[in-house]
């Protein structure tokens, strides 16, 4: 009677694991785009503080005034060309 028991036991736990199988393969796809997910930003998060750390730089501060804002230094010689070339 034990042995008849332990085998529908088993039958059902094996039948159970074989019908389970297609979520296990849908969850593993979705723990590896998660993990590659996780990559990206990790990657993201490195340039953003390699960038913070630059732009708290007096030559990038400096640089940016120069290109975006037009500034110069005091006493500093602006030559422009007029030819219109």
């Amino acid at each position: 009677m034990m042995g008849v028991v332990f085998i529908i036991a088993f039958s059902v736990m094996v039948i159970n694991g074989i019908l389970k199988q297609p979520q296990i393969s849908e969850n593993k796809k979705i723990i590896a785009e998660l993990d590659s997910k996780i990559e990206y930003e990790k990657t993201r998060i490195a340039e953003v503080e390699e960038l913070k750390t630059k732009v708290e730089t007096d030559e990038y501060i400096e640089k940016v005034a120069r290109e975006k804002l037009g500034m110069v230094k005091r006493d500093e010689l602006i030559f422009m060309d007029v030819s219109g070339e």
